[in-house]
């Protein structure tokens, strides 16, 4: 009876963590070629490199025109850029996929933080750079592919001045 309620205690623990997924929105064809193509995929908030080993984590991509194939390269970016992974596609279906040859590499951080000022901020947003509002967190801008249009747009939300 005993070992019975340790048992229990031992598999008891911290529920497990969701696997993020990857959606075709995510996935850019860099190159196609006669007989594999390369993939730049950007990886959801919340990502981890240990998700790379989970084939599920392709579900939604493989049920799109942009499903991975045996032999496909793929570069994986994580959402804030910290890391980012290069692999090898082995072996894909229409709901997983698994990597071989994972290399990770350490991205260094910025050399000088994003924009602010007392009212907002710029920040990187996976898909590209936006205008926040310190005061509640909203988003005050679409995307923009560089920091310097993100910076403009801080000045977009300031009334303008009437001479």
């Amino acid at each position: 009876m005993a070992k019975a309620a340790v048992r229990k205690t031992a598999t008891a623990g911290p529920p497990l963590r969701a696997i993020p997924v990857i959606g075709p929105q995510f996935a850019k064809l860099n190159l196609s070629g006669n007989e594999y193509q390369q993939w730049f995929i950007r990886l959801p908030k919340g990502a981890i490199a240990d998700d790379l080993k989970e084939p599920s984590l392709f579900r939604q991509l493989q049920q799109s025109p942009k499903a991975l194939r045996k032999h496909d390269t793929v570069r994986l970016v994580e959402y804030d850029e910290s890391w980012m992974a290069e692999a090898i596609v082995v072996e894909a279906n229409a709901t997983e996929v698994v990597l071989a040859g994972i290399r990770i590499v350490q991205l260094p951080q910025r050399i000088k933080p994003l924009f602010e000022d007392d009212r907002f901020k710029v920040e990187w947003r996976g898909a590209g750079y936006v205008v926040i509002r310190k005061s509640d967190g909203a988003k005050m801008s679409d995307f923009f592919p560089t920091e310097q249009l993100a910076i403009r747009a801080v000045g977009s939300q300031y009334p303008a001045r009437m001479s």
